[in-house]
């Protein structure tokens, strides 16, 4: 049977469509450079290599797409495996020679992952968004900036709470906690007059 895509982030806002909107326009006068969240955190702090290989980056993808497959009720009749397959674009699948491995690791990620109790309350109540992308203007040294990034996934909860969850894997350090609070500003403005916090979750 085939398992629907999760939706595009641009369709997954409903009433704050006006205000992502909104967040998103720039004036050119004021703002002439556009910097990723990973480039912006670069400075400074040392590189991190994660413990999966070099595929880490499409298994953090798929997990975020498999918990939000898990939140919508995907995973009821069927197999986390199975899902995951069905949630890898034709590009991912033809940049991947390692698939197998990247699906069976994110697959195990995954069981771990539900386990934890701020996420399976996620699951069980709230409507789980992954990959939701953000520009979010601040200033650096050299002026006015538009940091883009991409926030893991966000769950908006039945009492109206925006909760920002991080994934993170090996060791804890600070900027995780600087990065975090980055992505709560962006979810604030996304989500205006609702109530955002950030939790940091790693796969230990």
């Amino acid at each position: 049977k085939p398992v629907p895509r999760p939706p595009r982030a641009q369709m997954l806002f409903g009433d704050t469509d006006e205000a992502a909107q909104r967040f998103g326009r720039m004036g050119r006068e004021s703002v002439r450079r556009r910097i990723s969240v990973s480039d912006w955190f670069a400075h400074g702090h040392q590189s991190q290599r994660s413990p999966y290989g070099p595929g880490d980056r499409l298994v953090g993808i798929l997990v975020h797409r498999l918990l939000q497959a898990t939140g919508a009720g995907l995973l009821v009749d069927s197999d986390a495996g199975s899902i995951v397959t069905s949630l890898v674009t034709l590009e991912e699948r033809a940049l991947t020679p390692d698939l197998d491995r990247v699906i069976e690791t994110a697959v195990k990620i995954h069981s771990r992952l539900i386990r934890v109790p701020l996420v399976s309350e996620v699951l069980a109540s709230g409507v789980l968004h992954a990959e939701v992308p953000f520009s979010l203007h601040t200033n650096d040294t050299n002026g006015p900036v538009v940091l883009r990034g991409i926030i893991d996934s966000l769950a908006v909860m039945p009492d109206n709470r925006v909760i920002v969850l991080e994934f993170k894997t090996g060791a804890k350090h600070a900027h995780h906690e600087e990065q975090l609070a980055l992505y709560v500003r962006a979810a604030t403005e996304l989500f205006p007059g609702r109530p955002v916090e950030g939790r940091l979750i790693y796969d230990e």
